[in-house]
């Protein structure tokens, strides 16, 4: 700290560094003046250095040395200037030309005239099918009076859903067009601000999967086997994730009326009534552990597991012993609701998408959808989300 350096003796760098004491004095409002003596210190330089003895060099070999360091030095240039270069437009234009695309895309499916065309297919979905089973499929490219392409009439005329017989000969290309429509729905539509689009979307496909109940089936099938996915699970994401609540109860109107039109097989009635079975015998065989105390039981879980699981397998929906894709949509409404309270500014959606499948009408086979529930343990976990901390313990467990 001193303003100029000065040599000293290396033994003395105690004494050099001690900075001798300072006093500090601290007044105090009454008076009364504290002082403190401190010591101080200070630094010391040290310089340690090598000593040389210049040595003489022979001139030859010291020109021979030269030349030589000479191609070493053209031989580095060389190689740097060899090196390859980038500028700033190579290196960003794979992330410019993919925005772009991202942009454009955006573009086209947002666009009118679009969501336009795409209002006219699924208005063919709703049209009768009157070719006779033996017949081979044609495809109508004539404008149908409920199209909204056609002129003649403004708005779509509801038809009356086709019998049983008629729906299993239902021709493969109004499969597909509404298996389109449901993606561009959950996958764009939904993701959109635009709310005037997103209700006629959502009374359009309403009405299409009353009509059309092996479309409905089709795609609770695809909801089952969404639910191993992570972003492509549409229950996941519009029962606690989507933070738009026109999106939110958009998507539970439209899954709450195909699982509706899904129960009037009679075959998807027995596979959930196999599937409720199974849940039923998973929680008595708990409880019978419970009662014996042979082992430590973990919380109640929320889909088969064990000798049940196969009731499940999303792998096995056809069939007369197949899987029930309503009872796997079940499972994992049980699964969300164990993590509803970390999501619980979305709860209400995913409420009411249980109310909604609880008050299905016994005709339609609601009663059959009040029994999973129930021994699926829906009604418990509710009351547990509702009052929580206060549950009781046979709840809690």
């Amino acid at each position: 700290d001193d303003e100029e350096v000065k040599p000293f003796d290396p033994s003395l760098i105690e004494v050099e560094c001690f900075g001798g004491k300072v006093k500090k004095e601290t007044k105090w409002p009454n008076g009364q003046v504290h002082t403190v003596e401190s010591e101080q210190f200070a630094n010391a330089l040290m310089l340690f250095y090598e000593k040389v003895k210049p040595a003489k060099y022979d001139d030859a070999d010291e020109n021979k040395d030269g030349e030589e360091d000479s191609q070493m030095e053209e031989k580095d240039a060389n190689e740097k200037m060899a090196i390859e270069t980038t500028s700033g437009y190579d290196a960003f234009l794979p992330d410019v030309q993919r925005s772009n695309m991202t942009h454009s895309w955006h573009t086209f499916l947002f666009d009118d005239e679009f969501l336009y065309f795409m209002k006219g297919m699924l208005s063919l979905c709703s049209m009768p099918n009157t070719q006779e089973p033996n017949q081979p499929e044609r495809m109508d490219v004539s404008t149908p009076s409920a199209s909204p392409l056609s002129s003649n009439s403004p708005s779509p005329l509801l038809m009356s859903p086709p019998p049983l017989n008629a729906e299993k000969s239902s021709s493969k290309w109004k499969l597909a067009v509404l298996q389109a429509s449901l993606s561009f729905v959950f996958d764009i539509l939904l993701h959109s601000a635009d709310k005037d689009a997103i209700a006629e979307w959502t009374k359009k496909l309403v009405d299409v999967l009353k009509a059309d109940r092996e479309g409905a089936r089709s795609f609770v099938h695809e909801l089952a086997r969404r639910t191993k996915k992570v972003g492509a699970n549409w229950l996941r994401v519009y029962c606690s994730e989507c933070p738009e609540g026109i999106s939110r109860t958009a998507a539970v109107e439209i899954i709450a009326v195909a699982i509706q039109s899904c129960l009037s097989f009679t075959d998807e009635q027995d596979a959930l009534r196999r599937w409720t079975h199974a849940w039923k015998a998973q929680v008595e065989d708990r409880e019978r552990l419970i009662a014996g105390k042979r082992q430590h039981i973990s919380s109640m879980p929320t889909k088969l597991d064990g000798p049940w699981q196969s009731h499940e397998d999303d792998n096995n929906l056809n069939g007369a012993s197949a899987s029930s894709s309503i009872g796997i949509v079940i499972s994992y409404l049980s699964l969300l609701l164990e993590v509803a309270p970390r999501t619980w500014r979305l709860n209400a959606d995913l409420c009411l998408l249980i109310r909604q499948l609880g008050c299905i009408s016994s005709e339609h086979g609601g009663q059959c959808v009040r029994e999973a529930l129930i021994e699926a343990q829906i009604p418990a976990r509710l009351i547990c989300l509702a009052i929580r901390e206060k549950s009781p313990p046979l709840l809690k467990a």
